[in-house]
């Protein structure tokens, strides 16, 4: 009977364990973008002066892994959201905001010297976060990275996420 029970927990929790598998996410967040994109398109909404583009990297045969990424530019720098798709419950959004040398209007080819990145994981649809400690503008800024993918023109890409 305790073997049974025991048995029955272990599978409960590799079932957990294989559904967030941090690892491996962690492991696909390090890695470049693909160089080509499987769709490429114009945001509908501008956040920036220079404008917005959509990139979407499609899964390839069965796997489920997705990648829609928004780019906005601007004057001064660029910011990037990144939303990579695990499975449907375990996700994780990066955003990534990049500083120029100079304004690029006034310097041709001023090159980027700050990046900030902040990542927000998803396990089971819920945003993963430290036991202990204030983090409500983490929480903040998570659920406004997350809310750059209700943008109508990618919802098809997006309606899998468990939220």
């Amino acid at each position: 009977m305790k073997i049974s029970v025991l048995a029955a927990c272990l599978c409960l929790f590799a079932t957990a364990a294989i559904a967030c598998d941090d690892a491996r996410l962690e492991r696909l967040l390090r890695q470049p973008l693909p160089n080509r994109a499987s769709a490429q398109f114009d945001a509908s909404q501008m956040q920036s002066t220079e404008g917005a583009t959509w990139k979407i990297y499609a899964g390839r045969g069965k796997r489920l892994l997705r990648q829609v990424v928004r780019r906005d530019g601007a004057e001064g720098g660029w910011v990037e959201t990144r939303l990579l798709i695990v499975t449907p419950s375990h996700y994780a959004i990066t955003r990534t905001q990049a500083t120029f040398s100079a304004p690029s209007y006034a310097v041709p080819g001023a090159r980027v010297i700050r990046e900030v990145k902040d990542i927000y994981v998803y396990c089971d649809g819920k945003l993963a976060l430290p036991k202990e400690g204030d983090m409500s503008a983490y929480v903040a800024a998570a659920a406004q990275a997350k809310a750059i993918f209700n943008a109508p023109e990618v919802a098809s890409y997006v309606s899998v996420l468990k939220r």
